[in-house]
C-alpha cells in the first residue's frame, strides 16, 4: 500500500462490492496503512481465509496470513519495503545523472556542445536525444513498472489511487517525447528539427517524476520504520507484574 486511498480501497471493496453490501461472511475490516496489516472479522462458515487473501490480491496488493508475533511481522514488512524503495531510488538517481550531463553540463562547453550538435544518429537526430529516450525508457518501464501494475489493478475495480496519477503523468510525458522523436526521425530539417529536439526534453520529465516519487516513498517508509521501532520500545516498557505488600508477606502478582 502506498497511500491512504489504498487502505480505503480494500475496506470499500469488502464492505460495498456486493451491490452496496459487504461480501457474504465479512462482518468488518480495518486496514492500517502504518503497519500494512488488516484485521478482518468474518464468518468461517461463509468465507475462508484463502478467499479473503485472493480478494485482496485481486486488487493488486500482496497479502498473507499473519504468523507469530504481529509486531515483529509489521517491523519486517516495513524494513523490507524501505529496502525495496531505497534500491529503486538509488537506481533512479544513477540513471538521472547522465541526463544532467547531457542536458546541463556538456552544452556549457564549446567542444562538447559542438560534438553533441554534430554527432547525429539517424536522419539528423542528435545522440543526446537518443540517450535521454533510452534512459527514460529504462526508468519508466523498469523501475516504474510497479506503479503501472498497481494502477491497472486499481482501475480494474473502479478505483483511482496515487499510482494512477503517477502512471498517467509519467506516461504522458514519455509519449509526447517519443512522438517528437518520431517526427525527428521522419527527416525534418533546419529550425523545425531543432525545435523538435528541444521539446524532446520531455524524457527528462518522466525520469524526474519517478525519481522524486521514489525519494518520497523512501522517506515515508523510513519514517514508518522509525515510528514502529519507537512504538515497539514503548510497548516493551509496559508493566507486566506488580508487588502487593500486606504487612510483611509480599505476594507477587503476575
Amino acid at each position: 500500500m502506498t497511500c491512504a486511498s489504498c487502505s480505503s480501497c480494500i475496506e470499500r471493496h469488502f464492505m460495498t462490492s456486493n451491490e452496496g453490501s459487504p461480501i457474504p461472511g465479512i462482518h468488518s475490516i480495518s486496514v492500517s496503512l502504518l503497519t500494512h496489516q488488516a484485521v478482518v472479522k468474518f464468518d468461517l462458515s461463509q468465507i475462508k481465509p484463502r478467499k479473503i487473501l485472493e480478494e485482496i490480491e485481486d486488487l493488486g496488493f500482496e497479502a498473507d496470513l499473519a504468523q507469530g508475533n504481529d509486531q515483529i511481522d509489521a517491523q519486517h514488512l516495513c524494513w523490507a519495503e524501505q529496502e525495496k524503495f531505497r534500491k529503486k531510488m538509488v537506481v533512479s538517481v544513477i540513471l538521472y545523472l547522465p541526463m544532467i550531463a547531457f542536458m546541463w553540463l556538456l552544452p556549457n562547453f564549446d567542444v562538447t556542445r559542438q560534438a553533441l550538435i554534430s554527432f547525429k544518429i539517424w536522419r539528423g537526430v542528435p545522440l543526446s536525444v537518443i540517450v535521454l529516450w533510452a534512459l527514460s525508457s529504462v526508468t519508466l518501464f523498469g523501475i516504474g513498472s510497479s506503479f503501472f501494475r498497481s494502477a491497472q489493478a486499481s482501475l480494474k475495480h473502479g478505483q483511482a489511487n496515487m499510482d494512477v496519477l503517477i502512471a498517467l503523468s509519467t506516461s504522458a510525458a514519455y509519449a509526447y517525447g517519443t512522438f517528437l522523436l518520431i517526427l525527428g526521425l521522419k527527416g525534418y530539417e533546419g529550425d523545425l528539427l531543432m525545435k523538435i529536439m528541444e521539446l524532446a526534453h520531455n524524457f527528462e520529465t518522466t525520469s524526474v517524476l519517478i525519481m522524486i516519487v521514489l525519494i518520497g516513498k523512501y522517506i515515508e517508509t523510513f519514517s514508518k520504520s522509525k515510528t514502529i521501532d519507537k512504538l515497539s520500545e514503548l510497548a516493551s516498557l509496559g508493566v507486566t507484574s506488580a508487588n502487593l505488600v500486606e504487612e510483611t508477606n509480599p505476594d507477587k502478582i503476575q
